[in-house]
């Protein structure tokens, strides 16, 4: 479950990613506090002042998605196809995000297999039709508005919708080389979790294939610690789209049984 939360996630947090023209590879004026753990080289640099600088021009963000967890033992892959909503946080409305998946492909069967993953804000929400159960999970307190997406301080720290400042001071930030160099199209940046960083007790590393003119995601990649993999493809991209809060939300469907994990008091 874990796994797949931080999958979902990272998912979620990616397309926080803005419309951006093609970065410059130019060095740019950085603060004292930036240069004190700059470690980037200027063509990373630009992407992640291209990133940063448009990131507020996403109000919304659709996708269909393909879910792979591969897991080393016992050697097992799954997949899952679905689509993916976002709707960035407005003055009124916090971060909201919902995944839904229809088909699940495994040990050479494709079946029909609905989940929905909510994220309100407040609860994450977990709907399964197979099993007949709805979870709630309260990660962020009524009180409190927070990002749920920023380093360091979020209930999913994960990188992009970030500061560039602090994407450098949490990840050794690189371009793939060799035969994973970036293609005409695409950027690939791997991202290696620095010690200090939340992400490193359980991730190894992170990569991301952005397109090259729009900076939007075409797949991400987290390698973690114990060698699984999980990894998430986009498909059919589609930002600033009428995204209604209904969408965002799966109400709990007659005959299923309900859990509700609230925070510690």
């Amino acid at each position: 479950m874990t796994r797949l939360l931080t999958g979902l996630a990272v998912a979620a947090a990616v397309v926080g990613l803005a419309v951006a023209q093609t970065p410059t590879t130019q060095p740019v004026t950085t603060s004292p506090a930036t240069q004190a753990v700059l470690s980037v080289s200027p063509e990373v640099e630009g992407i992640l002042d291209g990133l940063e600088k448009k990131r507020q021009e996403i109000h919304t963000f659709t996708a269909d998605i393909k879910y792979e967890l591969y897991e080393v033992i016992p050697d097992d892959r799954r997949v899952q196809l679905g689509e993916l909503a976002y709707k960035a946080e407005t003055k009124e409305s916090p971060s909201k995000f919902m995944a839904h998946f229809h088909t699940l492909i495994h040990d050479g069967m494709k079946i029909k297999q609905k989940e929905w993953f909510c994220f309100d804000g407040h609860w994450f929400r977990e709907v399964r039709d197979r099993t007949k159960m709805v979870i709630d999970r309260e990660v962020v307190r009524p009180e409190e508005r927070t990002d749920p997406f920023e380093l360091g301080k979020g209930p999913f720290p994960l990188p992009f919708g970030q500061k560039k400042a602090d994407m450098i001071r949490n990840f050794e930030i690189t371009l793939a080389t060799g035969d994973e160099a970036d293609k005409d199209d695409v950027h690939h940046l791997v991202l290696a979790p620095r010690e200090d960083s939340r992400l490193a007790k359980d991730c190894r590393q992170i990569e991301f294939w952005l397109e090259r003119k729009t900076l939007m995601p075409r797949k991400v990649l987290t390698e973690h610690r114990d060698d699984n993999v999980v990894t998430v493809w986009f498909e059919q991209v589609k930002t600033n789209v009428e995204v209604k809060d209904s969408q965002m939300w799966v109400p709990q469907p007659s005959g299923y049984s309900y859990e509700r994990e609230a925070l510690p008091e």
